[in-house]
């Protein structure tokens, strides 16, 4: 979620910049998207108890306003999005391509990463699980021209993952099967990181 707007500020969807001195605004906003975010772990996730900071936890790795966790230990889709969860974050969404570009050099190499990209059925276009996310045909993905049937999306793959090869030309998108087990990547507002989980 690394903001495009100055860092003091947050912007909500169709909503005009609240800046820091309206908290109570900016977490009802934050809480709102993410509790819109639950499509595929299918739980009920309460609102985050959030305070204001302006560092990246140990392990984390720092863009602009945002801080990622890389999450080598492989498992589902709905698997990672609740271990990001558990962390006071959410799937990564790349916000432009310099930061899916920055992000996504330091994912597990020669592997696949989940990210926050999808399209589920009901969907004619795939999405980002959180508002605010860079065109997905923009992404660098493994046929072009991109369409979503090109690159593996079927009614049984309708999870993005990104390959990060060693050699920088041969990394790409590719949609799977949810349920394959993978690495992913966390992210979270680096303003916003001292997040306690509801009870």
């Amino acid at each position: 979620m690394a903001s495009t707007s100055h860092q003091n500020s947050f912007k909500a969807q169709n909503d005009p910049i609240v800046t820091f001195r309206d908290r109570s605004v900016i977490l009802e906003r934050i809480n709102w998207d993410y509790k819109n975010f639950s499509t595929v772990a299918g739980t009920n996730k309460k609102p985050f108890n959030i305070t204001f900071t302006r560092r990246c936890p140990d392990s984390w790795l720092r863009f602009r306003d945002s801080c990622y966790f890389i999450e080598k230990t492989k498992m589902e889709f709905s698997d990672a999005e609740i271990s990001c969860y558990e962390k006071g974050a959410t799937l990564f969404v790349a916000n432009s391509l310099e930061e899916f570009d920055v992000v996504m050099r330091s994912a597990a190499l020669n592997f696949w990463s989940w990210t926050g990209l999808v399209q589920f059925n009901a969907m004619s276009q795939p999405k980002w699980l959180s508002y605010g996310g860079v065109e997905p045909a923009r992404l660098k993905w493994l046929v072009s021209p991109y369409t979503p049937a090109s690159n593996g999306r079927t009614a049984a793959s309708e999870c993005a993952a990104y390959y990060n090869s060693e050699v920088k030309i041969a990394s790409y998108n590719y949609f799977y099967p949810c349920n394959l087990q993978f690495g992913s990547i966390c992210e979270r507002n680096a303003t916003l990181i001292n997040v306690s989980l509801p009870q």
